[in-house]
């Protein structure tokens, strides 16, 4: 081969290798051979099981105060989602009106993030504002799940703890007493005297050994907000107890 013949093929060779990383430059930019990235996406509205107050079993909450609630088995579509905004909205709607999830997630924009199926449980604080009177709280489909009376007042905590007599299945403490009226678990929080402006709010239950712990609170309403709330000097009340979760 002369010195023309191999001038040209070096040539050859070199526009060869040109067009090579040409094409692997165009293939790589149209994501052929490497991992697939798209854009983050911003979804609302994701679905939300259930929404509870908490304590559960709560019949209160408090106006402009700080309510705990749970969003119970939230899907938020991906392992490496990120949980922009949990809360509930800010008014009431539908019919009978009530408060729905208010939520923002943002999803990957990475293709090697697994689907995420499992529902999860997240704990929101919320204040309401709304006028004193009933509240309902809703999935998101719209189904009510809980509801409770929004009041003006002071929230208090008490706790007490005994063993069931085998003949009436009830144990009290004080003014307390509690009933197992299946006969296999407590059903009921009974008081015989509340001060007038208070109200049990709720009870929950827990085994300790051979007796039974129940934790409760009580509601004392603000007698400037709900002025024909006292009436008489004491009253009874009764809740339902629940089990600890």
């Amino acid at each position: 081969m002369g010195f023309s013949g191999t001038r040209a093929w070096m040539l050859r060779m070199a526009a060869g290798s040109l067009y090579l990383g040409l094409c692997l430059t165009a293939l790589s930019g149209c994501g052929v051979g490497s991992e697939i990235d798209r854009e983050p996406t911003i979804a609302s509205g994701i679905r939300v099981d259930s929404v509870s107050i908490l304590p559960r079993g709560s019949r209160f909450v408090l106006r402009d105060s700080l309510t705990r609630l749970v969003f119970g088995k939230f899907f938020r579509g991906y392992a490496c989602s990120r949980i922009l905004e949990m809360d509930l909205d800010s008014v009431s709607t539908g019919m009978p009106p009530a408060f729905l999830p208010l939520t923002r997630v943002r999803l990957p924009a990475s293709a090697d993030c697994a689907l995420d199926s499992a529902g999860r449980d997240s704990l929101v604080t919320h204040v309401f504002r709304e006028p004193e009177g009933l509240i309902r709280l809703a999935n998101s489909a719209g189904r009510i799940t809980d509801s409770a009376q929004v009041v003006s007042g002071t929230m208090s905590f008490d706790s007490l703890t005994g063993i069931f007599s085998t003949l009436t299945r009830t144990f009290s403490s004080g003014h307390y007493s509690v009933v197992d009226s299946a006969g296999q678990t407590p059903r009921y929080l009974y008081i015989d005297t509340l001060a007038c402006g208070r109200y049990l709010n709720q009870a929950e239950f827990s085994p300790q050994g051979d007796s039974l712990k129940v934790r409760l609170s009580i509601v004392t309403l603000d007698p400037a907000a709900a002025p024909g709330s006292c009436q008489g000097t004491t009253h009874e009340d009764t809740v339902t107890v629940r089990k600890s979760r």
